[in-house]
């Protein structure tokens, strides 16, 4: 046997080994990652402990974070009276040679709770570092909490959309500009250039506005500190087309400001 036949056949047996102890193991790592999260979901009965979630939670979540979301589901859902078993799935068992820096296990697991003030859905994405544990993200949803971020959000649609009009009718980047938030204004002084450039670019590439769809609320998220409304002009149409066109919304000093703004055309790639 040759040099290179050799090192195939050895190859070949490293994969099969590995990945015989994946198949092995995924039971029992499951198990363990069903009673991990079980074990979070029974601290928080009877009521929201941020502490204890800041505890096992990734790093990269911060307790301010952590303080935020258990705050909000404090009153939103209320208390946690119970919950089903969770059960795991986009599960990703890895045998891993030599080092432990990345996780030998990975899963998303959900639980149905029973809250308070209504039904919810838990959400945990965990990895398994050697023999630890982590909580690397996790989320509650529920009727309650959409129904709460959504009438938060739909604060911002009556400006943003008559803002929007206004900038798209005449392809006028002053619009954007002069309503544009802190931040947004920074950075366009390091590129005055970018935001009538887009705006000359999309009116030569679409056209004039013939028809406005309704303006949706796609969400609300946490940036640099500050909430964000995230709303969407789907399918515009325009003479040469359509475009989806996207645009971030914060409050500063009382006054809702564009963080970000963005359009997307069927045949064109994003411009930003």
């Amino acid at each position: 046997m040759n040099i290179s036949a050799a090192r195939l056949l050895s190859s070949a047996f490293a994969v099969l080994l590995v990945a015989g102890c994946s198949q092995l193991d995924t039971g029992k790592t499951d198990a363990d990652g069903t009673a991990f999260v079980t074990h979070i979901l029974e601290d928080q009965k009877g009521s929201w402990k941020p502490d204890k979630l800041a505890a096992v939670v990734n790093k990269s979540v911060t307790e301010k974070d952590v303080q935020k979301a258990t705050d909000l589901y404090a009153t939103v859902i209320g208390s946690l009276t119970s919950f089903e078993v969770p059960k795991s799935k986009n599960a990703r068992t890895s045998v891993n040679i030599g080092t432990s820096e990345k996780p030998n296990y990975t899963a998303t697991y959900a639980s149905k709770l029973v809250c308070e003030k209504g039904p919810a859905t838990f959400a945990a994405a965990v990895s398994r570092y050697g023999t630890q544990w982590q909580l690397d993200s996790f989320d509650i949803d529920s009727e309650n909490i959409r129904k709460t971020v959504n009438d938060k959000a739909a604060l911002a649609t009556t400006e943003a959309k008559a803002l929007l009009h206004n900038a798209l009718d005449n392809w006028d980047s002053k619009v954007i500009e002069q309503s544009a938030s802190v931040k947004l204004t920074a950075d366009l002084k390091k590129n005055p250039l970018l935001l009538p450039g887009l705006f000359k670019a999309s009116s030569i590439a679409l056209g004039k506005v013939k028809k406005y769809p309704e303006l949706k609320i796609q969400g609300m998220s946490e940036i640099d500190g500050a909430e964000v409304v995230k709303l969407v002009l789907p399918q515009v149409e325009f003479e040469k087309g359509k475009a989806d066109v996207f645009c971030g919304m914060t409050k500063e000093d009382g006054k809702w400001k564009v963080c970000g703004f963005r359009i997307q055309g069927g045949n064109r790639p994003a411009v930003k």
